[in-house]
């Protein structure tokens, strides 16, 4: 599956590039008006609305038909020259790389929220047919297009790829990609939307969100493989702005009541569990490459929200998110600092099997591990003296 989505990624790529040739020579020069560059023929009419640009066959979007349209800017990404516009309940993505400065008649970043007027030919997108723009103009500011609620089985779809939406979940994780954007993991009722939001905050600028429960507005966007499954689900968001906290997250993770994995696997198989819970116990790493967590009533698999150049022996205190696909119930995106007071638990090599096996009471510790993926740098452990790819922050030591 993944080579038909590279090899199909270099054709549109390859196709993309000869229409960009194509477009230079043509509307280069200041001899040529901007309306050269949509000149209609018998064999290629000039496309005005977006429905008729996306009833467009692959191979007929590549032969590159003129196109001027009109819509609102729902959503601009300069690091990309990625620009999508919506016209009524339609939307579609334009690549803005090749538009000369003397035909970008708006001062970039194009705003978000404004009419604009795109100027340009037809090309091969990923999922569904795009424009390669020539020219931008923007005419005058606008409302957003009404954002229609959905859920994951609704981008699944694809029906709303490109358009202006709205959805609402849990934040799970959030990292900053490095292209003035940062990346959350939005758990809905029904599945996971991978949102991106522009904002040069700089690492960290996610961390506020993270288990709370919010209600974004942004744009759709529905990759599909060569058999036509969705396998990416996403929303460009233009800022910060466009997002809600309905629900706070606790101030700190490691706040709320432990419980036991026998609660957590009980509660999941009820329902979901839309925020972080809290274990204590030993995380131990496997020779498959797997990672559990165990306590006195059980073992789950754990996916760590930092990778780790050596996990702790002693026990630890485990903040995570519950996934659970089919019957099997994870920990996902945990973070975890060392136990340390007197109801700490640690492993006796010398036990027997089982998960719960050996785990007897455990000395104090004297600091505390938080990894994170935002804040990823090597510390050194005061209490093992043992280099760890997490932080370090012995301000954050309180009593369980």
């Amino acid at each position: 599956m993944t080579v038909f989505l590279r090899i199909g990624t270099r054709r549109i790529a390859r196709v993309r590039a000869r229409l960009l040739a194509v477009a230079a020579v043509v509307c280069a020069g200041a001899a040529l008006s901007i309306t050269g560059c949509e000149r209609a023929s018998p064999t290629k009419p000039l496309l005005t609305s977006i429905p008729e640009i996306q009833r467009l066959r692959p191979a007929e979007a590549e032969r590159g038909y003129p196109v001027r349209i009109r819509g609102i800017a729902t959503y601009y990404h300069e690091s990309s020259a990625t620009l999508v516009v919506q016209s009524g309940s339609r939307g579609i993505l334009v690549d803005t790389s090749r538009v000369q400065t003397e035909t970008l008649r708006v001062q970039p970043p194009i705003a978000a929220g404004r009419e604009v007027e795109v100027v340009g030919l037809t090309g091969p997108g990923e999922s569904t047919t795009i424009v390669v723009g020539t020219s931008v103009r923007e005419l005058h500011p606008a409302q957003d297009p009404f954002a229609e609620r959905v859920t994951v089985a609704d981008l699944q779809s694809g029906r709303f790829s490109y358009r202006w939406v709205e959805a609402a979940g849990v934040v799970r994780s959030a990292r900053e990609e490095g292209d003035q954007r940062f990346l959350m993991t939005v758990a809905t009722g029904d599945g996971v939307i991978l949102v991106h939001v522009n904002n040069s905050g700089g690492p960290g600028v996610g961390d506020g969100y993270i288990d709370a429960r919010v209600r974004i507005s942004g744009v759709a966007l529905t990759t599909f493989d060569m058999r036509g499954k969705p396998v990416r689900l996403k929303m460009l968001v233009p800022g910060v702005a466009h997002i809600t906290i309905e629900d706070p997250p606790a101030a700190d993770p490691f706040s709320v009541p432990v419980q036991s994995i026998d609660t957590v696997v009980k509660g999941a198989e009820r329902g979901r569990l839309e925020h972080r819970v809290r274990l204590q116990g030993v995380i131990a790493a496997h020779p498959d490459g797997t990672t559990t967590f165990t306590d006195r009533t059980g073992s789950l698999p754990v996916r760590l929200e930092e990778t780790t150049s050596e996990l702790p022996e002693a026990p630890v205190d485990v903040s995570a998110f519950v996934d659970r696909t089919g019957p099997t119930v994870a920990l996902d995106f945990a973070v975890f600092r060392s136990i340390h007071g007197a109801s700490a638990m640690r492993r006796d090599p010398e036990a027997g099997e089982g998960p719960a096996a050996g785990l007897v009471p455990a000395t104090a510790t004297a600091a505390t591990y938080l990894c994170s993926s935002n804040r990823r740098r090597s510390a050194t452990s005061i209490a093992s003296n043992r280099e760890l790819n997490c932080d370090l922050r012995l301000s954050d030591v309180r009593n369980t």
